[in-house]
């Protein structure tokens, strides 16, 4: 059964209307790393599903659970996400998980710069991504947190440890005593966390839509979790600082200075809206450079192609640099 055909199915079923068919068949978005993305619309439909719509196919049941729930509530309460209007689990005609949201309105961020407008976009941007962020980590989490635990997830398996847990099993993945040792120097120094926030974990210039000089939404919930505030900090630093995107090593010597000045001054920003503790985001930081340095050894390893391959593959030319930082950072603990 083609994609088409078994979207259709899903939502006969559902809105419980046989005779729907498309006014736009699906159309895959380019992007996305770990899922298949596509717009389409629905002929005379019932609200919401009367308008542009996305379908995000994804891999694991439970992540795709934990992503719609974070999404969606923080959606509920005012934050600039799309609304998810239905997910659904692998037993359906796709045979793997999905989630279905408005169309966003706004552009992407590579979208609304040119050669007049590019000096003043970048910026503004670390403001945008601190407001943003900070808007974020000021939603309740309560409703967000019954509804996580009635769907499996407790708040052990959402927070930085996690995380930290998550490293190990990469460790033992690859069977890697650097991985481990570095794994023992971030327990050793841990810091007190504060109380979990939502995160978005992923919250870079090419998540965010725009119109004019506003931010209208917040896309790609799937590294959403419940966190203390420095975990988003620290992995915003770390996209920001890094620039995983393919470049010549001519070209990332002249961009390279101004990525580092951008985190900076992210970090700045962040920091005069909610002052966070010194030690704590930089400990974060590390942990995010360490998860990822750990994707690129398992991932380098599996066949071409594969989701956790795909990511290793856009942060294996600055590997490097992932190892320079977590050494930078723990180097004095």
């Amino acid at each position: 059964m083609e994609r088409d055909e078994q979207l259709l199915t899903v939502l006969c079923t559902h809105l419980d209307r046989p005779a729907l068919r498309f006014s736009e068949p699906l159309h895959p978005f380019e992007g996305g790393y770990s899922n298949e993305i596509f717009r389409f619309r629905l002929e005379d439909a019932p609200p919401p599903f009367n308008q542009p719509l996305v379908l995000r196919l994804t891999h694991d049941e439970r992540d795709t659970a934990r992503e719609g729930i974070i999404e969606n509530g923080v959606a509920e309460q005012g934050f600039r996400a799309p609304p998810v209007l239905l997910r659904g689990g692998s037993s359906s005609a796709f045979g793997r998980p999905f989630l279905l949201t408005p169309l966003s309105p706004g552009l992407p961020f590579d979208e609304t710069i040119t050669v007049r407008t590019a000096i003043s976009a970048f910026r503004r941007l670390p403001d945008q991504l601190a407001t943003a962020m900070l808007a974020l980590h000021q939603v309740p989490t309560e409703n967000i947190t019954a509804r996580l635990a009635a769907d499996g997830w407790e708040p052990d398996r959402l927070d930085s440890l996690a995380v930290l847990a998550d490293i190990d099993d990469y460790a033992e993945q690859a069977n890697s005593s650097d991985l481990r040792r570095r794994a023992a120097v971030l327990r050793k120094n841990q810091p007190s966390l504060a109380r979990p926030v939502v995160c978005h974990g992923d919250l870079h210039p090419f998540n965010l839509l725009f119109a004019g000089n506003e931010v209208t939404v917040v896309l790609d919930w799937e590294l959403a979790r419940l966190a203390d505030p420095a975990y988003d900090v620290g992995r915003t630093l770390v996209l920001l600082r890094l620039a995983p995107y393919p470049m010549s090593r001519i070209t990332r010597t002249v961009v390279q200075p101004f990525a580092t000045a951008l985190a900076r001054r992210f970090e700045r920003r962040y920091r005069d809206l909610n002052p966070l503790d010194e030690l704590t985001i930089r400990w974060h930081e590390a942990l995010h450079a360490l998860r990822t340095l750990a994707i690129v050894e398992v991932g380098a390893t599996l066949a071409s192609g594969s989701r956790l391959r795909r990511t290793a593959d856009v942060w294996l030319p600055v590997a490097s640099r992932l190892e320079h930082r977590f050494a930078e950072i723990t180097t004095h603990w």
